[in-house]
């Protein structure tokens, strides 16, 4: 909020260390034609296993994902910048000044109830963001560079859904197709490990019998 400096406790993550990272050489499974539409099946609005504050809506072209973000806090614990006038004791002010920044709030005498919901475009049929259909699963494919994709399986079972990728693992080198790369830093002493996957639609097959896109997210269809 433009007004309000302290509202949510902010966590900044500094990624120190060895760094790994999974890619595809071209959209996945190879061979596949590209599909045009998620079917009607999957189409429809999920919410997360685990968080009711988590949810998917997919279009026949679109996955939109929903977070809506959630706070209390004290009166008194509202800190403004030096050009606010808003009057922390006015419930008019306040509310006024919450809903101008798109968030819902419920005042109970001193304490303040608000939330943010955020909507985001997680994934659009495009050049740069193809769907794929194959043995009953959609493999989203987004082209992060020039020279590779990262890789997503979604899975609809029942009415389970499940998007899964791969994690760096040495595991993957039980493969022929995966090929490992390690680049050191040594001005911070970091390295970065690179299993570059380019497998031919038989040799996906294989890495879908080993389950390798089974860390994910779950979310239940909404009737």
């Amino acid at each position: 909020m433009k007004n309000i400096l302290y509202l949510f406790l902010t966590v900044l993550l500094f990624s120190c260390g060895d760094f790994e990272y999974v890619r595809f050489e071209t959209a996945q499974p190879d061979g596949v034609k590209e599909s045009g539409s998620f079917s009607r099946r999957v189409q429809g609005e999920y919410i997360n296993c685990l968080s009711t504050d988590d949810r998917l809506k997919i279009s026949d072209k679109v996955i939109l994902n929903s977070r809506t973000f959630k706070f209390k806090s004290h009166r008194s614990d509202l800190e403004f910048d030096s050009t606010s006038t808003v009057n922390r004791e006015s419930d008019i002010e306040l509310t006024r000044l919450f809903k101008s920044e798109g968030y819902e709030i419920e005042i109970r005498g001193d304490s303040i109830y608000a939330s943010h919901t955020d909507v985001d475009t997680i994934f659009q049929i495009s050049e740069n963001q193809i769907l794929k259909k194959f043995k009953s699963s959609y493999f989203l494919n987004f082209k992060e560079h020039e020279t590779f994709w990262i890789v997503k399986r979604l899975n609809l079972i029942k009415d389970t859904l499940l998007i899964g990728h791969i994690t760096p693992s040495d595991t993957l080198l039980q493969f022929d197709f995966v090929v490992k790369n390690e680049d050191y830093n040594e001005s911070d002493s970091t390295t970065i490990t690179e299993y570059s996957i380019n497998p031919s639609k038989r040799e996906f097959k294989e890495l879908m019998k080993q389950n390798s896109f089974k860390e994910g997210e779950c979310y239940y269809k909404m009737k």
